[in-house]
């Protein structure tokens, strides 16, 4: 069943939980990157795995998920991944 067919009290609360979405996995992804610098010096195997790791999840994330939905929920749930990158940036500085 597509997003679309759904009725719209449905899908209201299942757009307001994309955001969510994408906030919860923009942080665990840059949770990643802050790791993977902290592991080039200690074994480059375990950064390039952990960057792997952390790309797949992404992946999974955005196109077997969200672009399956639809245009506004991979678009929310981007909106989110950004919104977890701003909140990265600022705590890294």
């Amino acid at each position: 069943m597509s997003f679309a067919a759904l009725p719209h009290t449905i899908q209201l609360p299942l757009l307001l939980l994309h955001p969510i979405l994408g906030f919860g996995i923009g942080r665990l992804y840059f949770y990643g990157v802050w790791n993977s610098v902290l592991l080039i010096q200690a074994s480059m195997l375990a950064a390039l795995s952990w960057t792997v790791l952390r790309l797949a999840l992404l992946a999974v994330v955005l196109a077997g998920i969200a672009a399956v939905e639809g245009a506004l929920p991979l678009l929310l749930t981007t909106l989110g991944f950004l919104a977890a990158r701003h909140f990265a940036l600022r705590a890294a500085s």
